[in-house]
């Protein structure tokens, strides 16, 4: 298990399994509860975990009604072609709100392009 792991809220474990499963080979590598509905599903990508949390099973406390805004969370996953990815995402049911940028690390991290995608 990874010493940090991105989690992400949501209401339908499936659609997100079946996203990130397409998208970039995710597997899953355990569940709490074992045996019934899901809380908690763990997913591996590469050398990295991602957890799916169920938000409606009671389990997680209720944001408060006046909060009209989604959570969000932030998820950096390093691909060999970020033009072919975008591509997949939108097939797959997500969309992309920005065009990629170049952005330039420091001497020891190499250029990269940075979309935006949301599922």
């Amino acid at each position: 298990m990874s010493t940090i792991q991105p989690v992400i809220l949501t209401a339908d474990q499936d659609v997100l399994l079946g996203f990130y499963a397409k998208l970039f080979g995710a597997e899953k590598i355990f569940r709490v509860p074992e045996e019934g509905p899901v809380f908690y599903l763990g997913l591996r990508i590469g050398d990295t975990d991602l957890g799916l949390v169920a938000k409606d099973l009671g389990l997680v406390a209720k944001a408060d009604p006046g909060d009209r805004e989604a959570s969000r969370i932030l998820l950096s996953i390093g691909v060999d072609d970020v033009d072919e990815t975008l591509a997949r995402v939108e097939a797959l049911g997500g969309s992309v709100a920005a065009a990629p940028t170049t952005c330039r690390g420091d001497s020891a991290s190499p250029t990269s392009r940075t979309p935006t995608a949301t599922r």
